[in-house]
């Protein structure tokens, strides 16, 4: 059954699908249009091995990449890496998918608190979030309320 759910979630990466895994569910958020064919299918110690080069590497969007094909398969490398761009990164192209993966990196540790704060603080950084409705269901956590003008 895990070698099924791994070729699937190896499937949903190269085929450029956004989507969230967390306790061994994944949940299509939805496809990327344009993007670049990711490095699902390499071991994760050649992934490991690449993530260096590609902390480099101009193009922002290679870490989220990394993040997505390391997931499943090695979640405290890509919190690694998600706290790496979080610190080289803060505001890039993908910084509300990386914060919300990293909910989903430190719920597949098992660490379910970190997660909730994680929720947390992904509100505060990204209020309308493509992945707000992700992070609510999964957490439990709400959006904090808005406040109107008077």
């Amino acid at each position: 059954m895990e070698n099924r759910f791994l070729r699937l979630i190896e499937i949903l990466t190269r085929h450029d699908v956004r989507f969230i895994v967390v306790g061994g569910v994944a949940a299509v958020l939805q496809r990327v249009p344009g993007s670049a064919v990711t490095n699902a299918d390499q071991p994760a110690a050649e992934a490991k091995a690449s993530a260096t080069a590609d902390a480099d590497d101009p193009d922002k969007h290679a870490i989220i990449r990394q993040i997505r094909a390391t997931l499943i398969s090695d979640p405290k490398f890509a919190e690694e890496l998600i706290r790496e761009d979080q610190k080289r990164f803060p505001d890039g192209p993908d910084a509300d998918e990386r914060d919300a993966s990293l909910i989903s990196s430190l719920f597949n540790q098992r660490h379910m608190y970190e997660a909730q704060l994680a929720a947390i603080n992904y509100f505060e950084r990204h209020p309308d979030g493509e992945f707000a409705d992700y992070v609510t269901r999964e957490t439990r956590i709400p959006p904090p309320p808005r406040r109107g003008k008077p």
